[in-house]
């Protein structure tokens, strides 16, 4: 396979600089979704269309009805930028996070298309983000009526992720406050920034991170609001019970900076989810082997928040990643060339290994 993919080599790098040069932010994501469906139909992929939320879909009907979904995400979270392609690597903002799975996606449509016909139908989908309250893929999942046997999630740069479940997560906002307003404006500040930047210290600390999952966001982004400075930090844990007692260890971190230093500090738990789990492994076996096949080893971080919506539906579903590259969501992002044809080698052989399965 990996011969016959790079005897159209400059095809298929072509397929990709196109797409990574299309804008698709969360919520707009309608260009980009135009293209993916006609480069699906240049692929003879059937019953293509976009549904009312945005939705890209497309369809390789099966000897039966029993139906694998395989699907990527639309959005990009960087405008694009000057594309660079070299011997080893093809570089631009988004080009292996985002346009690389939707590449992977088109490509495997036209290689099924190619083949005799596969026992399952495979429903291949570009999930917008959408401006509304919930994702594209709850609307899919809401209004598609037939049964699914298994859903693939294809993430990019990210070689050797896999995922069967999502973690329990506790979203936390930590308001720092300036206490003592009698006192120089600066001296404040500096209170303020000093505790802040003690806070992310212990968290970070490594008796605690090899235990528990803690993360700082925006740590250069701390908004403010008023009087008040705003640190985000995500909590996540295998189960419930790892995250409350995270939650548990990050408010005694909280009282003891206070403590210390005399700032006013509150913490509010913004989001809570218990986490999704599969009750069934049949795609994560078979890639599981795959990854071993090619020498790799298995990782989790258990925070793919868009498989959690089939999970919960009891759809046998995974999170795969694919692709190996570096300087993620920066404007100098690159994927390797060469980890282009592994990864679509391993979604590939995979699909038909599930196909083959009862």
């Amino acid at each position: 396979m990996k011969e016959k993919l790079s005897e159209n080599e400059e095809e298929i790098l072509q397929k990709l600089i196109e797409i990574s040069s299309i804008p698709s932010n969360s919520g707009d994501e309608i260009i980009k979704g135009r293209y993916m469906q006609k480069l699906f139909y240049e692929y003879g992929i059937k019953n293509v269309h976009i549904d009312p939320f945005g939705n890209v879909i497309g369809e390789i009907k099966g000897e039966s009805d029993e139906k694998l979904v395989v699907f990527a995400d639309l959005d990009s979270n960087l405008p694009p930028s000057k594309l660079r392609v070299t011997m080893r690597d093809i570089s631009g903002s988004g080009v292996g996070t985002s346009s690389y799975p939707l590449f992977v996606l088109a490509q495997i449509g036209k290689m099924i298309v190619s083949e005799k016909k596969l026992k399952k139908t495979i429903v291949l989908v570009c999930f917008s983000e959408g401006k509304r309250n919930h994702t594209g893929i709850k609307f899919f999942l809401e209004n598609f009526s037939e049964k699914i046997e298994g859903m693939i999630y294809l993430k990019g740069l990210e070689e050797g992720r896999l995922e069967k479940s999502t973690s329990a997560y506790i979203s936390v906002n930590i308001y720092f406050k300036e206490k003592d307003l009698e006192r120089v404006r600066e001296d404040n500040k500096n209170r303020i920034f000093y505790s802040i930047s003690k806070l992310i210290g212990r968290i970070k600390e490594e008796d605690i991170v090899e235990i528990f999952n803690f993360r700082v966001e925006d740590i250069e982004k701390i908004r403010k609001e008023s009087e008040k400075y705003i640190v985000k930090v995500g909590i996540s844990s295998a189960n419930s019970e790892g995250a409350e007692e995270g939650l548990k260890i990050l408010k005694e971190i909280v009282e003891g900076i206070k403590a210390e230093e005399g700032v006013s500090v509150d913490l509010h738990q913004e989001f809570y989810s218990n986490g999704s789990y599969s009750s069934k492994e049949r795609l994560y076996n078979i890639y599981a082997d795959q990854l071993r096949e090619n020498d790799q080893k298995v990782y989790c971080v258990y925070e793919s928040s868009e498989i959690s919506v089939p999970l919960n539906k009891n759809i046998d579903t995974i999170c795969f990643g694919i692709g190996r590259g570096g300087n993620l969501n920066r404007e100098n992002e690159y994927l390797e060339i060469k980890s282009i044809y592994k990864g679509l080698e391993m979604v590939y052989k995979g699909i038909l290994q599930f196909d083959k399965e009862d």
